[in-house]
């Protein structure tokens, strides 16, 4: 066997962290939009890799094992940050544990009393309105960290459900382990779980402004569309879909009712 030195990181000065719950549901708002400011970064590269053929001028352009790589990297990269915000667990920073605080109106209002002594930059400020945006949060947060029960047959379960437990499972049985196991997602389900996390995103963003992460949104993917290209040698445009899950969103929660996100597959919920 190898020799090796003792570790040089004492395992025992890493304690996992036990967070009073208002800091709880602060911080895991915070990592989810955080977090989700980094996987549509990365998502956005995925496209631009996909129109690198016939487009692009840069030393890309003839390299198809380079460019398979870094569509490997940004794809995985992908899945591992939307498991991370899907996560049930209510101890973690995920979708579970911002479901759960806000469902608790203590903790809520909590949070309330806190945002209320941040700036008041780019969030709304108005009580009424952001109970509106709290609700929005709650119900989708509550859906992405759902998992379904093998068992159930006489509820059928949510589509948006299905389609993040097959994000889990990808995660799971392709890129944390090496296994057998089958898997797989098709497109369509990984860009609606893209857009779910992006309309929770956008409502904690409304929630919270500078609080919760001072990138707007949709700045962050202009630069992630113009950064690619630079880096591809790519000058086709691009469109963004972040203005529109934004118009989207607000219009949902003026009116209570869904809307489904133009030119893509419904963005579907329970009822």
């Amino acid at each position: 066997m190898l020799h090796f030195q003792p570790a040089a990181t004492n395992p025992a000065s890493q304690p996992d962290a036990d967070l009073e719950p208002v800091t709880h549901l602060v911080q895991a708002m915070r990592g989810f939009i955080c977090r989700f400011t980094v996987m549509l970064y990365g998502y956005r590269q995925i496209a631009l890799l996909g129109a690198v053929n016939g487009q692009s001028a840069g030393a890309l352009a003839n390299q198809p094992v380079m460019r398979w790589f870094m569509d490997h990297a940004f794809t995985r990269g992908v899945v591992l940050d939307l498991r991370a915000m899907v996560e049930d667990n209510k101890k973690s920073l995920g979708a579970g544990a911002i479901a759960h605080g806000l469902m608790n109106p203590d903790v809520r209002a909590g949070l309330c009393t806190y945002l209320d002594t941040c700036p008041p930059e780019r969030r709304v400020t108005d009580p009424v309105e952001r109970e509106k945006y709290l609700d929005y949060v709650t119900t989708y947060a509550a859906q992405l960290a759902t998992r379904p029960k093998k068992s159930a047959t006489v509820h059928p379960v949510p589509p948006l459900v299905t389609k993040t437990e097959l994000i889990r499972r990808w995660a799971n049985k392709a890129i944390a382990h090496i296994t057998l196991d089958h898997y797989e997602v098709h497109g369509d389900d990984l860009r609606d779980v893209v857009f779910a996390t992006a309309f929770v995103a956008s409502a904690i963003e409304k929630v919270m402004g500078n609080a919760g992460c001072d990138t707007d949104l949709v700045i962050c993917e202009q630069n992630a569309i113009s950064d690619g290209q630079a880096l591809l040698g790519l000058s086709a445009p691009v469109v963004n879909f972040m203005p529109d899950i934004r118009s989207i969103m607000d219009l949902s929660i003026q009116t209570g009712t869904e809307v489904s996100l133009p030119g893509t597959a419904h963005l579907e919920s329970a009822k």
